[in-house]
C-alpha cells in the first residue's frame, strides 16, 4: 500500500506560519498543537506506516497555513521557509529511499526566485511533486500571477497537490468547529470550482492536479455546476476528471461517489496522517483501505487505488 498523504512539521515552521492571531482564531490549531510532537518526529510516521502495512509514503510538511505572500516578511520569508522545508524533506527521503517520496513546497504567487526554488527541489533534490495551499488570504493559483508557476509545473512534469487551508476560515463561524469542519474543505472546494468554471487548467493539458480529502465537496457540487454552466465549452464534469483525489477522511458513500465522479484511475490512497488518519485500522466504516473491500469493485481496481495509481502519478 502507498499512502500519498503523510505530514510532518517542525515547531519552528509552525511558529513561522501560525501567527498568534491565527492560533487564537482557529479550531484547527489546537488539533495540530496536540500532535506537534508526532509531526516533528519522522520516526513516528515510519512506525505508523508499519502499523498500517504501508510500504511507501509520499510526505510533505503540514500546510493548513502555507508559505506565501501573506506571511510576516512577505515573499522573502516564504521563499526562505520553502527552501528549508524542501531541504528537510529531501534529507528524510535520502535516509529512507525505499519507504519515502517527497513533495516540494513552493509559493506559487512568487517571482523568479520561487520558480528557481521549484526547479531546484525537483531537479536537484529529486522531490516527486509540488504542494501549495488552496488559499493565501484569498489569493489562489487561479490568479494570473500563478500562471508562470503552472507553466513550470507542467514543464517539469510533476503532480501538483493543493492542500486545504485555514487562513481564510474567519469567513466561517467558529462555533461547533465550523471553521475546521467547513472552512478548510470549503477553501479547496471553492478553488476547484473556480478552476473548473474559469477553465484555468485548459492551457495546461499535461498538468496533473491532486485534490486531497476526496476533492472536499466537489463531487457533490458537480450537479449544481452542470445546471448553471453555459451551453458552450467543456462541461464541468469533464473538467473535473482532470483531478486526482485521495481517500483521506472518506466514508463508504463518499468514496463510492468519488470513484464515480473522478474515475477509479484517479483515486489514490491517502490518510492525512496524523491529523485525520483513522484511529481504527481495518474498520470498514472509517478506514478507506477496508472500505474498498466492501465496495463493488474488482481486485484490480482496489489494488490500483491502494498503490498502482500513486505509483503511476508520483513515479
Amino acid at each position: 500500500m502507498i499512502d500519498a498523504h503523510v505530514h510532518y512539521l517542525r515547531p519552528a515552521w509552525a511558529d513561522a506560519l501560525w501567527s498568534p492571531e491565527l492560533r487564537r482564531g482557529s479550531n484547527l490549531w489546537p488539533k495540530i498543537s496536540l500532535r506537534l510532537v508526532m509531526l516533528a518526529d519522522p520516526d513516528a510516521f515510519l512506525h505508523a506506516m508499519d502499523a498500517r502495512a504501508v510500504a511507501r509514503a509520499v510526505i510533505a510538511p503540514e500546510l493548513s497555513i502555507a508559505p506565501g505572500p501573506q506571511m510576516t516578511g512577505g515573499a522573502v520569508a516564504a521563499l526562505a521557509l520553502c527552501r528549508a522545508m524542501n531541504d528537510a524533506t529531501a534529507a528524510l527521503v535520502a535516509r529512507h529511499p525505499d519507504r519515502l517520496a517527497g513533495l516540494a513546497v513552493v509559493n506559487p504567487l512568487g517571482g523568479s526566485e520561487d520558480l528557481a526554488e521549484m526547479k531546484r527541489a525537483v531537479l536537484a533534490l529529486g522531490l516527486r511533486g509540488v504542494v501549495v495551499g488552496a488559499s493565501y488570504r484569498g489569493e489562489t493559483i487561479a490568479s494570473p500571477a500563478a500562471r508562470p508557476f503552472l507553466e513550470l509545473a507542467q514543464a517539469l512534469d510533476v503532480p501538483l497537490v493543493i492542500h486545504p487551508t485555514a487562513d481564510n476560515a474567519t469567513l466561517v463561524p467558529r462555533d461547533f468547529g465550523l471553521d475546521l469542519l467547513v472552512g478548510e474543505p470549503l477553501s479547496l472546494t471553492a478553488l476547484a470550482v473556480r478552476l473548473i468554471a474559469a477553465g484555468t487548467l485548459d492551457p495546461f493539458p499535461r498538468l496533473r492536479v491532486v485534490l486531497p480529502h476526496l476533492g472536499a465537496g466537489l463531487g457533490a457540487w458537480l450537479g449544481w455546476l452542470e445546471a448553471h454552466a453555459p451551453p458552450e465549452g467543456p462541461r464541468p464534469a469533464e473538467r473535473a476528471r482532470r483531478f486526482w483525489v485521495d481517500t483521506a477522511t472518506a466514508t463508504p458513500a463518499a468514496l463510492a461517489l468519488a470513484i464515480e465522479t473522478f474515475g477509479s484511475d484517479h483515486i489514490i490512497y491517502g490518510s492525512d496522517w496524523p491529523l485525520s488518519a483513522t484511529p481504527r485500522p481495518g474498520d470498514a466504516l472509517s478506514d478507506p483501505a477496508a472500505m474498498l473491500s466492501r465496495l463493488p469493485i474488482g481486485p484490480d481496481v482496489r489494488n490500483a487505488i491502494l498503490a498502482g495509481n500513486a505509483r503511476k502519478l508520483f513515479g
